[in-house]
């Protein structure tokens, strides 16, 4: 978009700056590098994938859901094939990624999921550390941040799983494991308020 600021006057200039600022402010679901689909983008909002969403399928991506964004699909990957790297990060009030089925943070490379500031993230199944090679790490942080597992959570599959629940962050599971087959690693910090 160009605009001449000179020929609408100084008080309105400043009122389109403020105007142009908000607009931009508003978005609130963004990716970067190798996510599936989207690509690097700043997506619609809410984002209904009605899907599957592959965060660092290949290579490296990230996800970002910003107070208020709010991404939905049937199931996640974060870190999907093995030597890809993803990170998925939900920050801020009402900012959501609600999956209807599963969500593999480290499917079969490594994933990080980060929930914070009253994000929500929810599933029917988590895994950290899906595979034997993979690692997973879910930190869930502050107050109203909440990781709903609907039926059950596998921190540390047949991988690596790690989960840090920290101050007054929350993780709720009907049925949940740390180092669920043999040769794998769970391991769950709660701390904080």
């Amino acid at each position: 978009m160009r605009v001449s600021l000179l020929s609408i006057g100084p008080i309105k200039s400043v009122a389109f700056v403020l105007l142009a600022w908000a607009v931009s402010a508003q978005a609130s679901v963004i990716t970067t590098g190798d996510v599936d689909p989207g690509g690097a983008a700043t997506q619609p909002d809410p984002w209904d994938l009605r899907d599957f969403l592959f965060v660092g399928k290949t290579g490296t991506g990230t996800l970002t859901a910003e107070a208020g964004g709010v991404v939905s699909g049937t199931t996640g990957f974060i870190g999907y094939e093995a030597g890809a790297t993803g990170e998925a990060t939900v920050t801020g009030a009402d900012a959501q990624w609600n999956n209807s089925r599963k969500l593999y943070v480290g499917r079969n490379g490594d994933g990080t999921l980060n929930v914070e500031l009253g994000g929500v993230v929810s599933n029917t199944f988590g895994y950290l550390g899906y595979s034997s090679d993979s690692t997973g790490i879910a930190t869930i942080t502050g107050v109203g941040s909440e990781w709903d597992n609907s039926v059950q959570l596998e921190v540390g599959k047949f991988g690596s799983g790690t989960l840090n629940v920290e101050a007054g962050g929350g993780v709720s599971t009907r049925i949940g494991y740390l180092g669920y087959e043999p040769g794998s690693t769970g391991e769950a910090t709660v701390s904080g308020a």
